[in-house]
């Protein structure tokens, strides 16, 4: 009769640890479950960051006004400056421009700096250009910063020294 008493006693703290160990297994399940639903959520804000910060640059890069007449979108600092439109970025996403300058200017080789080697025309000078921009999420605070280069051929005296 004691045996069987003791048999009791054991099926009860079996069931209870098997209790706990679905617990565990359980809560851990639901833990894992958050911290990856997290991380996508982070990956969607970063991706939303980039592709606001793309939009801006192609934007910028898309309008030739602003390399022809750089010096007119110079603030007060003498960094370049110009309004955003709002539209092009996620709205929970802020950018700016943290450069924008002509980092070299290239002559045509066999053109001198006021002809070309016919005398009738100016020589093609290739410019290149690096603009800078940083996006921030204000929510997540996912940030990124993207530089973008690009060249181009065009008549002389258009890089601000």
């Amino acid at each position: 009769m004691i045996n069987m008493a003791f048999q009791r006693g054991m099926v009860l703290l079996l069931a209870l640890i098997m209790l706990l160990l679905l617990t565990l297994l359980a809560t851990a399940s639901i833990t894992a479950n958050n911290i990856a639903s997290q991380l996508v959520r982070h990956d969607q804000r970063q991706l939303a960051v980039d592709r606001s910060v793309e939009n801006m640059i192609n934007y910028l890069l898309s309008d030739a006004d602003y390399f022809i007449n750089y010096q007119q979108y110079l603030n007060a600092d003498g960094h370049f400056s110009v309004p955003l439109p709002s539209d092009l970025s996620d709205k929970f996403v802020t950018t700016e421009i943290i450069a924008f300058s002509c980092i070299d200017e290239v002559i045509a080789s066999g053109c001198s700096l006021h002809q070309s080697i016919a005398g009738t025309l100016p020589c093609p000078v290739k410019y290149y250009w690096q603009l800078d921009m940083r996006g921030i999420d204000q929510t997540s605070m996912a940030s990124t910063v993207i530089s973008q280069g690009i060249g181009f051929s065009y008549l002389p005296g258009y890089c601000p020294s």
